[in-house]
């Protein structure tokens, strides 16, 4: 487990445990450290009076109640002040977001101490310069809780009983997911499971659990490039499968049709089986280690009297008693020590997991940059080449070219969300055809429901899109405007252009330009059209896949730099797929993602 500070990683080990009378017990802790002026009432001591508003994230809330009135039972003093602690229960991405200076505060009063469930949201509170002057760069853990896989008892059972240990990487796809139902993206084969496991996170942006799992898989997926583009994948499955909370969570896990974890909070699941003992999940503990929700105490307050209450009340969560109150939540120690009754009867591990340490603040923002352009989304429109040779069969299979490339968009498209603005374009050259290219599909919103011919009703663009992609067919006796075609697509795209977009045109094309009709469109006047119209404040990239040895893959590789894209060439479906991957990557970072 670690609790990031201003100077690096410090390593804390974990533990839980049950309640029991502790308000009296904290009392008689608590008294010990106060200060020796601290007998008699506020009033009768003449003091100034210092109120310390204290944040507080919500799964510890009640235990930093309980030692605050213990606390505030002893009439502190320090600094000669009567201090007391007021305890205010608060999302923690909330608060980091209020903060910051870019939310709005919603506590009662301006805090000044916080107690987040993670030091996540510490350094996205300080991402600006307003958070960098009022939150502490360092924090003190108070109680931590392991990230587990959750999964219903019986299939954690199964799972032991196979003798294969649980692993981040189980929840990695290596390829274009292909058990997911067109449209319904929302399931990842689990390799080591005996049957598909579907996943369950809770949403990144307001839930440390969702974004810490991401980081524990973004450990393993490898490095460079090639871990790059693995780690992008889960990123895109996962925004099909995110929960608000964890009530959505475990009612996904024990309603689906397939065996199902939930990434979440040791203390989510101890929690569940007190609330619900009918349902009763197990936390299975991936053999790599976890990360851990580390509840650091921090301040965000320069004044000097509330920084001697915030040190005063720092020991007194540190008091030995004060863990009895911790415990009672299904927190464990910083150092990992579980509580009492807490064991393999309530779903849990007595022993702590192996750490993961948070990566640093630089990789943490380039994740939650990532995550924040899936959901934005993309827009895009796809290009696909129907000349006649995108009818020849790839050399090993009975499918054609065209085929197989059908086959991969339509998994490409599976892993975009309904804010995907996506159309479809044809291409091939009749002599009779003054445009090149046949609109299919004009750009809509994934989810935008379009009316159907003949009065058939209506379906999703989404729907719509997978089914005119599979009706398409090679077009006999024509050739190849190929140029001519990407030109009208990016000046298209150009037209509409939505800022903080990956705007874009995807070329599927198995051939090179042949137009034999007069003055067609050169490579030297496509690339001059393609250099002055480009804007890098509104940039328009154009990615190319050339399928076969006969692509004029120098001609696409220039095409595509004058408008920062990129060109691929694949030989095989697995090429087509590959390409489909760092697409998809290109699509969310554009240069901008850290490498693992």
């Amino acid at each position: 487990m670690s609790v990031r500070r201003d100077n690096g990683l410090t390593r804390v080990r974990r533990g839980v445990r049950g309640s029991g009378a502790v308000a009296g017990v904290l009392a008689i802790g608590i008294a010990t450290i106060a200060s020796a002026c601290s007998s008699g009432s506020p009033a009768a001591g003449g003091c100034p009076p210092v109120v310390l508003n204290v944040a507080t994230a919500p799964q510890i809330a009640r235990a930093v109640e309980t030692i605050a009135a213990s606390f505030n039972a002893t009439h502190p003093k320090p600094g000669g002040n009567c201090v007391r602690v007021a305890v205010q229960p608060a999302a923690s991405a909330t608060v980091a977001s209020s903060l910051s200076g870019q939310g709005v505060i919603t506590t009662p009063t301006k805090p000044d101490a916080w107690i987040p469930d993670s030091t996540l949201w510490i350094d996205q509170a300080r991402a600006t310069t307003a958070g960098a002057a009022k939150v502490s760069a360092m924090g003190e853990s108070v109680a931590i809780s392991p990230i587990v896989l959750a999964l219903p008892a019986p299939v954690a059972m199964q799972l032991a009983k196979a003798g294969k240990p649980a692993s981040w990487k189980m929840l990695i796809p290596n390829a274009l997911p292909t058990n997911v139902a067109s449209g319904s993206p929302a399931a990842v084969a689990a390799p080591s499971m005996a049957s598909p496991l579907a996943l369950k996170i809770l949403d990144p942006v307001t839930n440390a659990s969702g974004l810490a799992g991401l980081l524990a898989m973004r450990t393993v997926v490898g490095h460079g490039q090639a871990g790059l583009v693995r780690f992008v994948t889960v990123a895109r499955v996962a925004q099909f499968v995110t929960e608000r909370n964890d009530t959505a969570l475990f009612g996904a896990m024990f309603s689906g049709t397939k065996p199902t974890a939930g990434v979440t909070a040791e203390q989510s699941v101890l929690v569940h089986n007190k609330t619900d003992p009918k349902h009763p999940a197990a936390a299975v503990y991936p053999s790599e280690g976890s990360p851990v929700l580390d509840f650091p105490y921090v301040a965000t307050t320069q004044d000097s009297a509330k920084r001697l209450a915030f040190t005063a009340f720092s020991r007194a969560l540190r008091a030995p008693a004060a863990q009895q109150a911790i415990f009672a939540l299904g927190l464990r120690a910083p150092d990992g020590t579980a509580g009492p009754g807490v064991g393999p009867a309530v779903g849990v591990s007595t022993q702590a997991p192996a750490p993961i340490p948070l990566p640093s603040a630089r990789v943490v923002n380039s994740v939650r940059a990532m995550w924040g352009s899936i959901l934005v989304g993309a827009r895009m429109l796809i290009v696909l080449d129907e000349s006649p040779s995108m009818g020849k069969l790839v050399p090993g299979t009975n499918i054609t070219r065209l085929q197989a490339i059908q086959a991969l968009s339509v998994q490409g498209i599976d892993l975009f969300n309904k804010n995907d603005v996506i159309g479809l374009w044809t291409f091939d050259t009749g002599l009779s055809d003054p445009f090149n290219y046949r609109v299919v599909l004009p750009m809509r919103p994934l989810n935008q429901r379009v009316s159907l011919p003949a009065g058939a009703g209506t379906a999703s663009q989404r729907e719509v899109l997978l089914g005119a992609l599979a009706q398409q067919r090679p077009q006999v006796d024509t050739v190849t405007a190929l140029y001519q075609t990407i030109r009208s697509a990016y000046r298209e795209v150009s037209r509409g252009y939505i800022p903080d977009r990956f705007n874009g045109v995807i070329v599927d094309t198995d051939g090179t330009d042949f137009d034999p009709r007069a003055n067609p469109l050169k490579l030297n006047q496509l690339l001059a059209t393609l250099r002055s119209e480009f804007n890098p404040q509104k940039p328009v990239n154009v990615l190319i896949i050339g399928y076969g040895h006969s692509v004029d893959f120098p001609a696409m590789t220039k095409i595509a730099a004058v408008t920062e894209g990129a060109a691929y060439q694949a030989n095989s479906p697995a090429g087509v797929e590959t390409f489909y991957l760092q697409m998809l990557t290109q699509l969310v970072c554009n240069a901008r993602c850290l490498a693992p």
